[in-house]
């Protein structure tokens, strides 16, 4: 594997002239350099347009990187054929997508136990046992709000906010180094969006996971180590119409 230059040895990513177009001539992100430590809670910023959900694709190894170099967890992700890179995320990386991906014919529990089936890994960090992952599942659930009467049910009998909940708790289980959220509030009130956050945060400091948090909301940036605003750092950002 290779490392970028000047990378910082213990970091949870590092980028160094890291470029990403869907047409090669249409750059949507080049960031010269990034480095987020493990363990840092980081909140992204920045309109429609400046490449937060990219910067995000390409940290959890569902986008590859045009030119530069990006390594996640001490991985340059670009080294990996497309079956290690989904390895490598089922064992390394939590994701909360946008429109969070959960499987319709599941209850609330087995959308939230998938990791578990997907990396060994993950199981194992999970629990020793099937009922010691269940345990977990239904702990995460009932930290995030949802009563355990609920964790039978189809997630689609939830409402929007419910069913984001089950997949934060699904990114949690078996305690991957990495947490990538991509606007993971956005179906939540304002009341109970800032505690939601501090649970989330208090979770990962758990396991020293290292969270990187997308979110329109600029208050809940206090809840965390740094912020990260990508028309600052992304040199292309001034050119999208955004």
């Amino acid at each position: 594997m290779t490392t970028p230059p000047n990378a910082v040895v213990g970091t949870a990513v590092s980028a160094r002239a890291l470029g990403f177009g869907f047409q090669p001539a249409t750059p949507v992100l080049d960031i010269e350099s990034l480095d987020i430590e493990r363990g840092d809670k980081v909140f992204v910023e920045g309109p429609s347009g400046s490449g937060k959900s990219t910067l995000l694709g390409l940290i959890g190894g569902i986008l590859t990187r045009t030119n530069g170099a990006l390594t996640v967890l001490g991985t340059e992700l670009a080294d990996l054929s497309a079956a290690k890179r989904d390895r490598f995320r089922s064992d390394n990386v939590g994701f909360v997508f946008q429109m969070f991906n959960l499987l319709p014919y599941l209850s609330l529990l087995d959308n939230v136990l998938l990791p578990c089936r997907f990396s060994r890994v993950r199981a194992e960090r999970a629990g020793d046992s099937a009922e010691a992952r269940r345990t977990e599942a239904e702990r995460l659930l009932g930290r995030l709000g949802l009563a355990p009467e609920l964790a039978r049910r189809r997630v689609t009998e939830l409402s929007i906010g419910q069913q984001q909940r089950v997949a934060v708790a699904r990114a949690l289980i078996g305690q991957p180094p990495l947490l990538i959220a991509d606007e993971p509030t956005s179906a939540l009130d304002a009341r109970t969006r800032m505690k939601f956050v501090e649970l989330v945060v208090e979770e990962c400091d758990r396991h020293d996971t290292t969270l990187v948090f997308v979110s329109h909301d600029p208050q809940l940036a206090n809840s965390f180590d740094r912020t990260l605003s990508l028309p600052a750092i992304n040199r292309v950002a001034d050119l999208v119409d955004v």
